[in-house]
C-alpha cells in the first residue's frame, strides 16, 4: 500500500497550471503544447476550459487572456502562475504521465470494488481518498442554455460557410457519393460501426474510407488489430495501381506494375498523413489511453478500429465485454472529439436465413439484430453501416455485386445504396452508374 500513498503525492493542479502558464505566455511553448497535448490530459474542468480557449485562439493569442478573464469573471490575469516552466517538453511529459496514472488508479478502484469489496475494504478506501485528492482542485463549470445555443450557432455557421464557399465540410468524408447524400460526413465525437460477416469486405470498406480521407488531406489514425500496417499500404497500392493482390503477394506482376507500385508506396511514405497503432491483442482499458495519447501527438482527424471484436475482454462474458467495449469507444469519441469508425462482425443469422432460402438466388440483407454479442452496439453508435457480398454466400450471384446498407442513422435517412460494386482483387469498392465500365 505504500506505493499507492507515494503515487498520490503527485501535484496534478500545479503541473496543469504551469503547463497552461507556458502556453499562455510564450508562442513556442504554445505550439509545443498544442502538438503534444489534448483536453483529455487535463483533469481539472477549469483547466480543460482554459486549454480549449488556448486552442480556439491559437492564431490570435492576444484574445486568450481576455477570454479567460470573461469566462471566469477575473479583473486581471497576466499568467496562471508566477513562473514560466523551464521546459515545456518536461511539463507535457509529466502531464501525460499523470493522466495515465489517474486512469490506472480509477481502474484499480473499480476492480477492487467489483471483485474484492469484502476482503480489501481498507485498500478500496485508500484508493477512493486518492481519487478525491485528485478531485480537490476541480471546478465544475455549468454550461447554461445560452452557452449551448451559442456553440450550436457556431457549428451551423461553420457548416453554412463551408458549403457556400465550396470548402471542405467539417468531419471525415465518405468515399461513396450515395453515403454522402444520406449522411454527409462523420462528425467529430460520433461513433460509427461498419458491420458484416467474415470475408464480406468490412476491412476493405474501412480501407477505402481511410484512403479517400488521406488523399484529401485527412490524418486518420488506424488501429490495426486484424492485419499489420504493411498489408493496409499494400492493399492501398493495389487499389491505386489496379494490381491483382494475389499476384502482388507472390511477385507475379509485370515490371512496369512493380515500378508503379514502388513509386506509389514511396510517395505514400513521404506525403501520407495516416498513422497506425499496430497491436495483436489489447484490452479496452489499455487501448483508450493509447489512442488518446497518439491522437494528441499525431493531430489525428479520425480513428479507425479494425476490428473491435479482437479487443481483449479478460474474464468478462462476451455480452458484457462487447457492451463495455462499445460504451468505452463511444465515450472515447466524445472525449477526443473525433469521429471513431469501428469494424465489427455480425453473427451467423444472415447465413442461416440464406440457407433457408437457398432455392432462390436472392440473399437476405443483414439486420441490426445480427450485430454480434451485444445490443449495446446498436444503442451506442450514432450510425451503423452494414456490408454484404452476395456472391460469397450464393455463387450464382454476380461476382462484383455488393450491398451497402445504412441500417441506423441518428440524423438522417437509412436504406440500401444502389449500384455499388466490389473488386476484391484490387481492394476497391466503388459506386457505378448503369452501363459504366469497371476499373479495368
Amino acid at each position: 500500500m505504500e506505493s499507492f500513498s507515494q503515487a498520490g503525492n503527485y501535484s496534478d493542479p500545479y503541473i496543469e497550471r504551469e503547463t497552461l502558464s507556458g502556453m499562455i505566455c510564450d508562442g513556442e511553448y504554445r505550439r509545443y503544447g498544442l502538438a503534444h497535448l489534448s483536453i483529455a490530459d487535463f483533469f481539472s474542468p477549469k483547466n480543460q476550459v482554459i486549454f480549449e480557449i488556448i486552442v480556439k485562439n491559437a492564431k490570435t493569442p492576444r484574445l486568450i487572456n481576455r477570454e479567460i478573464r470573461e469566462k471566469f469573471d477575473l479583473e486581471t490575469i497576466s499568467t496562471l502562475s508566477e513562473n514560466i516552466p523551464p521546459s515545456m517538453e518536461i511539463w507535457c511529459r509529466d502531464l501525460r504521465d499523470l493522466s495515465i496514472h489517474r486512469r490506472r488508479i480509477e481502474i484499480m478502484h473499480q476492480v477492487m470494488q467489483l471483485k474484492y469489496n469484502r476482503i480489501n475494504k481498507p485498500n478500496i478506501n485508500l484508493l477512493l481518498r486518492q481519487l478525491s485528492e485528485m478531485d480537490k482542485d476541480a471546478i465544475v463549470l455549468r454550461r447554461t442554455i445560452a452557452d449551448v445555443a451559442e456553440k450550436s450557432i457556431e457549428d451551423d455557421t461553420a457548416a453554412y460557410d463551408a458549403f457556400h464557399k465550396k470548402e471542405k465540410p467539417r468531419g471525415y468524408p465518405f468515399f461513396l457519393p450515395a453515403l454522402t447524400e444520406k449522411i454527409g460526413t462523420v462528425l467529430p465525437g460520433e461513433f460509427w460501426i461498419v458491420a458484416g460477416r467474415p470475408g464480406m469486405g468490412k476491412s476493405t470498406f474501412a480501407l477505402n474510407m481511410a484512403v479517400n480521407g488521406w488523399e484529401n488531406g485527412e490524418r486518420p489514425l488506424i488501429v490495426t488489430l486484424e492485419m499489420p500496417p504493411e498489408d493496409y499500404l499494400r492493399k492501398a497500392a493495389c487499389k491505386a495501381t489496379k494490381t491483382n493482390s494475389i499476384s502482388a503477394r507472390i511477385g507475379n506482376v509485370p515490371a512496369d506494375k512493380y515500378l508503379e507500385r514502388c513509386q506509389y508506396l514511396d510517395t505514400l511514405g513521404k506525403t501520407c498523413q495516416a498513422d497506425f497503432i499496430d497491436v495483436g491483442s489489447i484490452t479496452i482499458e489499455r487501448l483508450v489511453p493509447m489512442v488518446e495519447a497518439r491522437v494528441a501527438d499525431h493531430k489525428s482527424t479520425a480513428v479507425f478500429i479494425d476490428q473491435m471484436n479482437n479487443i481483449g475482454w479478460g474474464r468478462l462474458k462476451p455480452y458484457e465485454a462487447m457492451t463495455k467495449i462499445s460504451n468505452d469507444l463511444r465515450a472515447m469519441a466524445k472525449d477526443i472529439n473525433l469521429p471513431v469508425i469501428a469494424v465489427s462482425q455480425l453473427n451467423r443469422e444472415v447465413e442461416r436465413r440464406s440457407r433457408e432460402s437457398k432455392k432462390d438466388i436472392t440473399v437476405p440483407d443483414p439486420r441490426l439484430s445480427d450485430l454480434r454479442e451485444s445490443g449495446a452496439l446498436e444503442q451506442d453508435a450514432v450510425g451503423v453501416i452494414m456490408v454484404n457480398w452476395p456472391h460469397k454466400i450464393n455463387p450464382l450471384r454476380p461476382l462484383n455485386e455488393y450491398t451497402v446498407i445504412v441500417a441506423k442513422n441518428r440524423f438522417g435517412a437509412t436504406g440500401k445504396l444502389e449500384d455499388v460494386k466490389i473488386y476484391p482483387d484490387i481492394s476497391l469498392i466503388k459506386q457505378e452508374a448503369i452501363g459504366e465500365r469497371g476499373p479495368y
